[in-house]
């Protein structure tokens, strides 16, 4: 894995977002999180924290669309494109609580937008 490669963190917390501003996502308490170095990390209501490997890196390609969906079950599921590129399904993210998103630039990436998808029926 090249080291300088770009990155990207996409994630979600139950934390209020306008409560504080933190200086990178792995600081964000009840969150969780997976880089495109393949590091998976939780930080949890009651303090414990948990930090991952999951055997999966990549750098995001120009244009492509990254997205993230949590699971009704509470793993997480990473897109490129559409395309799957890894699940963790036992990430433990409480899927039936308020969700917030959480994305950060790493290393040499120069820009991200962030889009909200069109909602799915119910």
């Amino acid at each position: 894995n090249d080291r300088g490669a770009p990155g990207l963190v996409v994630g979600v917390t139950t934390a209020d977002p306008t409560a504080k501003t933190y200086q990178a996502t792995r600081y964000v308490p009840c969150s969780w999180t997976l880089d495109m170095e393949g590091v998976f990390r939780a930080t949890r209501a009651d303090g414990t924290s948990e930090r991952r490997v999951v055997g999966w890196s990549r750098a995001p390609q120009d244009k492509e669309l990254i997205t993230m969906v949590v699971t009704p079950r509470g793993g997480l599921a990473v897109f490129g494109d559409g395309r799957p590129l890894v699940t963790i399904g036992d990430a433990g993210i409480p899927a039936h609580e308020p969700l917030f998103g959480l994305a950060e630039a790493t290393k040499r990436l120069k820009s991200f937008s962030l889009v909200t998808p069109p909602r799915v029926g119910r």
